[in-house]
């Protein structure tokens, strides 16, 4: 004869997050996440100027869509 089994039990309830590239990268990088990015924009003469876009603008934009 087979027993009937309790379904009260299961175990741990189930858990889910949303991982992003975004969230690794920074996790990554850590504090260097957020520094700007030296010398991204040079000038005739040898100007060079670091970038501080953390937006979806200038060179980082290209035309992509998110």
């Amino acid at each position: 004869m087979t027993q009937k089994q309790s379904n009260t039990n299961l175990g741990n309830k189930v858990s889910t997050r949303t991982i992003t590239f975004r969230d690794l990268a920074q996790r990554a990088w850590g504090s260097e996440f957020f520094a700007p990015d030296h010398g991204v924009y040079e000038f005739d003469g040898g100007r060079k100027f670091d970038s501080t876009d953390t937006g979806s603008t200038g060179i980082y934009d290209g035309g992509a869509t998110q």
